[in-house]
């Protein structure tokens, strides 16, 4: 035979009263955003997604592409990479419309035997 003390049955009545409410809450349905079934947290992720990771990938490309052209002056180089650099998303928009066309790429294929 098992005894059971009320400081145990007190405890026992407070995780149950725990367990329902939490079960109350993961039932409930998700909302969605304009009522296309998809959840907030996909909305936002998708919205951090083009805010902060396609810039960033962007700014990437363009710092890479910056350090592999060749320009007229030496200085020229270190100037673009400090701009795209300091400037991050915007500098790499600048360099974009801009810097490319005063480098040029090296023929990568010429110098193979």
């Amino acid at each position: 035979m098992c005894r059971v003390s009320i400081y145990s049955a007190e405890k026992c009545c407070i995780i149950l009263i725990h367990y329902e409410r939490a079960t109350k809450q993961t039932m409930e349905p998700t909302h969605s955003v304009f009522g296309l079934g998809v959840p907030h947290e996909f909305a936002i992720l998708m919205v951090l997604l083009f805010l902060i990771a396609l810039p960033t990938v962007f700014w990437i490309v363009e710092l890479v592409d910056a350090a592999r052209r060749e320009y007229s002056e030496p200085n020229l180089k270190v100037v673009w990479l400090l701009v795209i650099f300091f400037a991050h998303f915007l500098g790499a928009v600048i360099y974009y419309f801009v810097g490319k066309k005063q480098g040029v790429l090296p023929n990568a294929g010429a110098n193979r035997v």
